[in-house]
């Protein structure tokens, strides 16, 4: 099974490129309850080292989530038919 997924994913390169916005920022403050004001008070943030606003950290991996998406379905792309699930173990035996 390793050598098998070690094939799949040899060489597999994929990438996701976004623009955060203050929009998105807002937003997901608003969603995950997280109104640190690095991330909400644009005034206080503006004599910061980073002159604004920054997005949350975990806004950051939920993008690095989508990369990963889209690495697996790339890596589904070149299975071999030998190497496909046919289907989904969904318990094991007592």
């Amino acid at each position: 099974m390793a050598d098998q997924l070690s094939r799949t994913v040899t060489g597999l390169v994929v990438s996701y490129e976004t623009t955060v916005g203050h929009e998105d920022i807002a937003r997901f403050a608003a969603l995950s309850g997280d109104d640190y004001e690095a991330h909400t008070d644009a005034e206080a943030m503006a004599g910061s080292r980073f002159g604004g606003i920054i997005a949350h950290g975990a806004l950051l991996v939920g993008y690095m989530s989508a990369a990963g998406t889209k690495a697996i379905r790339e890596a589904r792309l070149r299975e071999t038919p030998r190497s496909r699930f046919r289907s989904a173990m969904i318990g094991c035996a007592s």
